[in-house]
């Protein structure tokens, strides 16, 4: 009898042989001559160079479906060899892959009389063993509603899903297996390639650090892993490998020569472009000869957008991309993003409508439609009206052309360039709150369309919607209607009685009645509104209780009451907290109705920021733009150059009030307190100093908002470096072509900090106009047509004659 070497690892020369014909698929002739080898020499690896030649043959039999047979082989194998258990595991998972045995080596999961160790055993071998789910999914040894065999099938369907395409992670959530299923470690594998094809490298790697080292889908885990950037290609296995590349593909000659045709079409080199396209088209024929369509739709839309030849451009690509809705959708888009022709966009738009139709991507009146022409009309909305006529001409020209060259293109009768049309359109398709508010914005922005049409559409297709009654009443009140605006704002407040415009107009509607009745000298109808202001709900927030006084005293005054006047400009200045305050609301009261009422100003030395503030803010609320009097600028001065106010809030308000006007040597004296005094806001009045400065001083202007930004990124204020930015763009050659705020280090900005902590006024200040009255109209308001009337004469109480 043969006598076992020393070592396990020894093996003879001729073993190699044996290797050979196993990798060719000669597994009988291995069989053959590993049993020789064997049998003369008679060790540890002679022997499991048998089991290995025996278990290709056993593959070799199951592929050609003698499943008997090769369950004979493994059982005689087994009795003969049983001390190469580990190489027998083998033979077994090749049995199990085949579904050979299948039935029986699971049927202990369906067998109420099974041990738990036959039981443990079979759910080993699924989560160890098993990759060919399907044969699970079938397997008669279990029940049809046996959770493995539902869990299966339910992976089988995900897998084809994930492979197919895009997926939602619904699919993916797979109810039907438990954590603690066998089955288990395939979500996350599913997971995994789902997160590839979706790009989300990181959260593929970190679904696949949870799959279970031992289960059967971790087989797939270095491959999967080296496809989601954690691994290297060269150091998988060759079967990995393969796998690897026939999921990714070796694209990068192709990614090479599609960057090198994208630098020829950015020098328009035609040539090189040609060149480029032929060479990209014939590594994609090679090696995903499924981008071929999309790559030919790429390269003619990029022909079209930088005006090349099409026609040896099309012997390049070997064909023109059909003009189906997907090629008519790329050029529409890039012709409104890179052309900046909204009438050519939207001709293309509206083709890429009829071609979507066509091929029923959608119906043709529907959301999907209604959509599109609200976006068409938003393009139309914004052309220029002095190149609108010359796009429309070149237009009708370019389709008269293709008619005469046999195209299949009509001559419509292009309603889709008028935006009133568009918008009309798609509010009748879908009629939702969206469309309709643009509808309206759009009117609302000076167009030919009209308010009113847009409002009472909107008011017909959804009458329970209060906002077309407000926009209704809007308008009636711009045209001083007032009657007819309160009767729209009672329907609407039949219809949602709660809602905040809705109040918010009944406050506006009672103040504007009441200060048309002052105006008017009809007090007494005034009076009516003025008692239902007092008790209304909205009038009691936010002080605005405090302006329905200052109209009374608006009212007393007119009537001569010089008592009841006092009370109420007191009772005023009580609610805003504020004396001063209460005497600028009610003078700007005074000016809505047409009285000249002004401020005693020659007791008064300081507080005037504060109040300036205050009025302002509750004129803002109620829809009223404050204006600054020049006979308040004085004292407003003097308070800021003695620096008696340092609170930033308020120095803001103030320099945006004065910005507004402009007062200009205010805002200016604001910025400097505010530079001064307000610490930890320096940037914030840079900028505002910046606003303020005049074009001729463009040079400070810019370090004026380098030195924000700088600051700004100190104190990690995203919000101020964004409204820096924005100016940038709005002031400087530099930002409107897009570049960045040039970098300022933190040492400059200090240094730039306080030169302009010590910088004087300039002397030279703009044209300033000058304002008399501390409010204008309500906003928005009309245009004035003709010259504007006298204003009333001012009735001065006889009690004082120091009111100025």
């Amino acid at each position: 009898m043969p006598q076992p070497s020393t070592g396990p690892t020894d093996l003879p020369p001729d073993a190699a042989e044996v290797s050979r014909l196993i990798a060719k698929g000669n597994s009988k002739s291995a069989v053959e001559a590993a049993k020789v080898i064997h049998k003369r020499c008679g060790t540890p690896a002679t022997e499991a160079l048998l089991v290995d030649a025996y278990c290709a043959r056993v593959r070799s039999m199951l592929d050609s479906r003698f499943t008997a047979e090769a369950e004979a082989l493994v059982a005689m194998v087994r009795q003969k060899y049983p001390s190469s258990a580990g190489r027998l595991e083998r033979l077994r998972e090749v049995m199990v892959t085949a579904g050979a045995g299948l039935d029986e080596m699971l049927r202990p999961l369906s067998d109420p009389s099974a041990s738990a160790e036959a039981k443990a055993a079979a759910e080993t071998l699924v989560r160890t063993t098993l990759v060919d789910l399907a044969l699970l999914a079938e397997c008669r040894a279990l029940a049809s509603d046996h959770p493995l065999r539902r869990g299966a099938d339910a992976i089988r369907r995900a897998m084809d899903v994930v492979t197919s395409g895009p997926v939602d992670d619904s699919v993916l959530a797979l109810p039907e297996i438990s954590r603690r299923s066998p089955l288990a470690s395939w979500k996350p594998l599913l997971r995994a390639i789902a997160c590839y094809y979706r790009y989300e490298d990181t959260a593929g790697r970190e679904h696949l650090e949870t799959i279970d080292p031992d289960s059967a889908p971790a087989r797939l885990k270095p491959a999967l892993a080296a496809l989601l950037g954690a691994g290297d290609l060269r150091t998988l296995t060759p079967a990995a490998t393969t796998l690897a590349k026939a999921v990714r593909g070796d694209l990068d000659e192709l990614r090479v020569s599609l960057a090198g045709l994208d630098r020829a079409f950015e020098r328009e080199h035609v040539p090189h472009i040609l060149s480029g396209v032929r060479t990209a088209l014939a590594l994609a024929q090679h090696e995903c000869p499924e981008i071929i369509d999309a790559l030919r739709r790429h390269v003619a839309v990029r022909a079209m957008v930088d005006d090349i030849d099409p026609a040896p451009l099309t012997a390049a690509m070997g064909g023109r991309p059909k003009d189906d809705a997907r090629f008519l959708l790329m050029l529409a888009r890039a012709l409104e993003t890179t052309l900046d022709n909204p009438v050519l966009a939207c001709h293309y738009w509206d083709q890429f409508r009829r071609a979507a139709v066509h091929e029923k991507w959608f119906p043709a009146r529907g959301p999907e439609v209604s959509t599109l022409y609200l976006h068409m009309a938003g393009l139309a909305a914004n052309a220029d009206e002095d190149d609108l006529a010359e796009e429309y001409r070149q237009l009708r020209e370019m389709l008269w052309r293709d008619a005469a060259e046999g195209s299949s293109a009509e001559l419509p009768a292009m309603e889709y360039l008028h935006p009133e049309w568009l918008m009309e359109q798609a509010c009748a398709m879908d009629p939702n709150p969206a469309a309709f508010l643009s509808w309206v914005e759009w009117a609302l922005g000076g167009k030919a369309g009209s308010v009113e049409a847009a409002a009472e559409a909107w008011r017909k297709a959804l009458p329970n919607d209060p906002r077309p009654l407000i926009v209704l009443m809007e308008q009636a009140e711009q045209r001083n209607a007032l009657k007819k605006a309160m009767g729209f704002l009672r329907q609407a407040e039949s219809i949602d009685g709660v809602n905040a415009d809705v109040r918010r107009a009944r406050l506006r509607l009672l103040i504007l009645g009441a200060i048309r009745h002052i105006k008017q000298g009809k007090t007494h109808l005034a009076e009516a509104e003025l008692a239902e202001l007092e008790v209304l709900p909205q009038a009691r927030e936010n002080g605005r209780l405090a302006f329905v006084a200052a109209l009374r005293a608006v009212a007393a005054f007119s009537s001569g009451d010089a008592k009841a006047w006092e009370a109420h400009v007191l009772k005023a200045g009580q609610l805003l907290g504020n004396p001063l305050a209460g005497a600028m609301v009610t003078a700007g009261a005074a000016t809505l109705c047409g009285v000249r009422l002004g401020v005693k100003d020659k007791d008064v030395e300081e507080g005037w920021i504060v109040a300036v503030c205050r009025a302002f803010a509750l004129g803002s609320d109620l829809g009223f733009t404050f204006l600054i009097p020049e006979v308040w600028a004085a004292p407003i001065l003097a308070e800021l150059r003695h620096r008696r106010v340092a609170d930033p809030s308020l120095l803001e308000s103030l320099c945006l009030i004065a910005l507004r006007q402009p007062m200009v040597e205010v805002a200016f004296e604001t910025t400097a307190a505010g530079l001064l005094l307000a610490k930890g806001s320096e940037a914030r009045f840079l900028l505002l100093r910046a606003k303020v400065l005049p074009p001729m001083q463009y040079v400070r202007t810019e370090d004026c908002l380098r030195a924000a930004a700088a600051l700004a990124r100190k104190n990690n204020d995203a919000v101020l470096g964004a409204e820096v930015r924005q100016r940038w763009s709005q002031i400087t050659i530099a930002g409107s072509m897009g570049m960045d705020v040039p970098a300022m280090s933190h040492r400059e900005a200090e240094r730039f900090l306080g030169r302009e902590r010590k910088a004087a006024y300039y002397a030279e200040m703009p044209f300033v106009e000058e304002f008399d009255d501390p409010f204008d109209l309500p906003f928005p308001r009309r245009r004035r047509r003709g010259p504007r009337p006298p204003p009333p004469t001012p009735r001065v109480p006889p009690h004082d004659k120091k009111t100025v």
